[in-house]
């Protein structure tokens, strides 16, 4: 059994849920990601039992896709993975804690979105969420941004070469 917390302490072993703000005890200020709350969650044993099996905490959410979707964007930290469909969507860091993946393939659909906590048992780090949105904007490739740096590191090698003549 799950249950979100909001302002008050957890104390078992549970995978655990908190809606955190910035005037929560539990967390120091600024801790959210985005506006006033964030979701924290992080991954435990079952409450009734220490050595019972680890479980992942995740948060889940059914619903349709708009056609018009090329990627999923949220704010995280911690250790997570999103899946769609069943399916792992990687995430790309887009600095900061700005994520991005590729959702093309579901545009128009109805899919069950997963957001797991990945600690394992040795590590109780909580994952934080926020600002998680389907974009019409791509994801840029990684060979693209490699692309697109270098192209811009050789322009500017050029530029300071030229400068020096």
């Amino acid at each position: 059994m799950a249950f979100v917390y909001y302002q008050q302490t957890h104390l078992g072993v549970s995978e655990r849920y908190l809606l955190m703000d910035s005037t929560s005890p539990v967390w120091a200020p600024g801790t959210q990601l985005a506006g006033n709350y964030s979701l924290a969650f992080a991954s435990g044993h079952s409450a009734n039992d220490p050595f019972s099996p680890w479980n992942n905490a995740g948060i889940t959410q059914s619903g349709f896709i708009p056609s018009s979707a090329r990627s999923i964007r949220m704010l995280g930290t911690g250790p997570f993975k999103v899946f769609l469909g069943g399916v792992e969507i990687p995430m790309l860091s887009l600095g900061g804690n700005s994520y991005g993946g590729d959702v093309s393939g579901f545009a128009g659909t109805t899919a069950g979105l997963q957001i797991i906590n990945t600690a394992s048992a040795d590590d109780y780090t909580w994952s934080i969420v926020d600002n998680i949105l389907f974009s019409p904007a791509a994801i840029p490739e990684p060979d693209s941004a490699v692309l697109l740096l270098a192209g811009w590191l050789l322009l500017w090698s050029y530029g300071c070469h030229t400068r020096k003549r």
